[in-house]
């Protein structure tokens, strides 16, 4: 059973976080919005202290239910949990992605996200390895210690046992790869990040790239200004518009003064060749795979470091290259533990609300 969470906007002004399960069993159902199942929305931020209070009766019944009979059956529950680096970053007690310890199963620090000087492992705690009791013994310390800021909210459930979402990791990757470039779009343009813009008259290269989003079948991707920051804003393209992109733009030959721009080029191509890999059904996983996405995906880190600075590097590309071949030695394919059937709930809540 995979227990997750997410909050959702529905309309402009109501947020509300889902939590429910899935029964990995089901197979291809539990892809699906009929294979998700949904044991409570709350109107609350999605925090921890909202978490634990809206959820306090069923966090209490999972960590005290270890089975449960059915027709005269006794079935043993195994938990999991799953969702986006938000949701297991509060479940497991973390502080945030933007913390100096962020990562939700070791203790690397952000400065050596980058490094492979250092291997650093979910299973073994000589190589930076968290546990669940640990992260219980700290949260209850005076001081936050590799920034373990609270109690885990299901406390039987292993770290091994809290999977990443491949849906949200192929998503924020590709979110950092689409900024950068269009900061170096800005950058040819003379506007940098803090810089207040009047118009968008003279922005060459910005108004090239939202063409070209527009011509590949992705309606109302614009760039417009702020009406009080006064600054250059775009919206973030959806899952699949993101794949379009990725699929079809060619950096050099479209963007022939981006500099790095056929490095560049590669590393998109790789990031979707990752993907792939991430999206192995439980029938096509080899004793290989595992091997061959820690290759492709420490290829692919290394590659980035050498285009852009350290610093970009995010704690979604160190899980990618330093445990999602731990999971895959664990788990076999992660695709089953994806979030796809919740964001696709998500979807439907919001289209009946209107």
């Amino acid at each position: 059973m995979k227990l997750t969470g997410d909050g959702t906007k529905i309309g402009k002004h109501l947020h509300v976080v889902n939590f429910g399960f899935t029964l990995l069993d089901e197979g291809d159902k539990a892809y699906s919005p009929a294979g998700n199942h949904c044991l409570a929305i709350f109107k609350e931020p999605e925090s921890y202290q909202s978490l634990k209070n809206c959820l306090e009766d069923i966090i209490s019944e999972v960590n005290a239910l270890s089975t449960i009979k059915v027709n005269g059956v006794t079935f043993e529950i195994v938990y999991y949990l799953g969702g986006d680096w938000k949701f297991l970053a509060i479940a497991t007690g973390i502080d945030s992605a933007s913390s100096t310890f962020a990562c939700i199963w070791c203790k690397c620090p952000a400065l050596d996200r980058h490094s492979f000087t250092q291997r650093w492992s979910m299973l073994d705690p000589n190589q930076g390895a968290r546990t669940i009791e640990e992260n219980i013994a700290l949260a209850g310390s005076c001081s936050k210690q590799r920034y373990v800021s609270n109690v885990p909210l299901f406390t039987n459930i292993p770290l091994t046992r809290v999977v990443v979402d491949n849906l949200h990791m192929f998503l924020r990757v590709a979110d950092t790869l689409i900024d950068l470039l269009i900061h170096d779009l800005r950058q040819l343009d003379n506007v940098n990040r803090s810089m207040k813009v009047q118009n968008l008259e003279g922005l060459t290269h910005i108004s090239t790239f939202q063409c070209i989003v527009q011509s590949m079948g992705i309606p109302g991707y614009t760039f417009w200004i702020g009406r009080e920051s006064k600054k250059l804003k775009w919206r973030t393209l959806t899952g699949p518009e993101k794949l379009i992109l990725f699929r079809n733009i060619n950096i050099p030959e479209m963007f022939p003064e981006v500099e790095n721009g056929a490095a560049i080029q590669s590393l998109w191509k790789e990031l979707l060749d990752i993907n792939q890999l991430l999206s192995t059904r439980p029938e096509d996983v080899t004793p290989y795979t595992s091997c061959e996405f820690e290759t492709r995906s420490k290829a692919f880190v290394d590659q980035f470091v050498e285009i852009y600075p350290a610093k970009f590097v995010t704690p979604y590309m160190h899980c990618m290259m330093m445990h999602v071949s731990e999971f895959m030695t664990l788990h076999g394919a992660i695709i089953p533990f994806t979030q796809q059937g919740l964001e696709k709930y998500n979807d439907l809540m919001t289209k009946d609300y209107f």
